[in-house]
């Protein structure tokens, strides 16, 4: 229930979004917001409590978020209350921020090397991988894994492109496994 939930208030959000022309913006909010709970788990536990009456938790919203956030992002939170989605609103963010980057031409690729790049190196496999996507601009989120040797694993969505050199050591081992003695 919990998936269905998030994708569906979230492809809502993508509505709201597209309707009023401003997805840029709601996703510099969404991602403020996010940002915001995921550092105040406290408030979010008290948003989720059945102790706190609905009307009272909206008046909470209102109190933190009117004045510092969008309409349709206040009205948004003040729905999750009344239908009593809130628990959701961290995975409902989640998606209308993957999403509504996806709709502007953004994606995220997870790089993973041996040792850290030098910034000239980063910039250089941000160049390499907006020239090979169809991404306008892509975020680089670097990971070290010595266990690789050397190096450089990318995953972009679902699609892996591992050139390192543990993953070719796996390969010629697994070959000499294959391999028939007469």
């Amino acid at each position: 229930m919990g998936r269905v939930a998030a994708n569906a208030y979230g492809e809502a959000l993508m509505e709201v979004a597209k309707d009023k022309g401003n997805m840029q913006d709601m996703l510099d909010e969404a991602v403020a917001l996010k940002d915001v709970l995921n550092k105040n788990g406290d408030f979010v536990t008290l948003l989720n409590s059945p102790k706190v009456e609905s009307e009272e938790k909206k008046v909470i919203l209102k109190n933190v978020f009117e004045n510092r956030c969008s309409d349709e992002i206040l009205s948004f939170l003040l729905l999750l209350i009344d239908k009593n989605r809130f628990v959701y609103v961290k995975d409902i963010l989640d998606y209308f921020i993957a999403r509504a980057k996806e709709s502007l031409g953004m994606g995220t690729a997870y790089v993973t090397t041996a040792e850290a790049l030098s910034q000239e190196d980063k910039d250089r496999v941000k160049a390499r991988l907006l020239a090979t996507t169809r991404y306008k601009d892509i975020e680089v989120i670097y990971d070290i894994d010595e266990s690789l040797i050397a190096g450089v694993k990318v995953r972009i969505k679902d699609r892996v492109i591992d050139n390192t050199i543990r993953n070719k050591l796996d390969i010629m081992e697994k070959g000499l496994h294959d391999i028939q003695l007469s």
